[in-house]
């Protein structure tokens, strides 16, 4: 699994036998201009355009009909929810 959010920064504390981490504890990324940048077609989904979820996954579906690889980056923001728990 790969995790990308600061908050889960904690998890470098867990190491597996080797003492190398067990997840990627990457920055944010804009995965959407990656997939462009490859050849696919990348959509962002976030708070300013979150009332076009309908458009962008139909969009979506009419890239991929055509054949080209699809990626949806869905920013979906920060919560407490799994606040002091070791859970991901």
């Amino acid at each position: 699994m790969l995790y990308t959010s600061g908050l889960l920064s904690f998890l470098g504390m867990f190491l597996d036998p080797h003492g190398e981490h067990f997840v990627s504890l990457l920055q944010f990324c804009d995965y959407d201009v990656v997939a462009r940048g490859y050849g696919g077609e990348g959509l962002r989904l976030d708070r300013t355009n979150e009332h076009e979820l309908d458009h962008v996954v139909q969009q979506a579906q009419s890239e991929a009909r055509g054949g080209k690889p699809v990626l949806i980056n869905c920013l979906i923001g920060k919560t407490k929810f799994r606040e002091g728990s070791i859970s991901v």
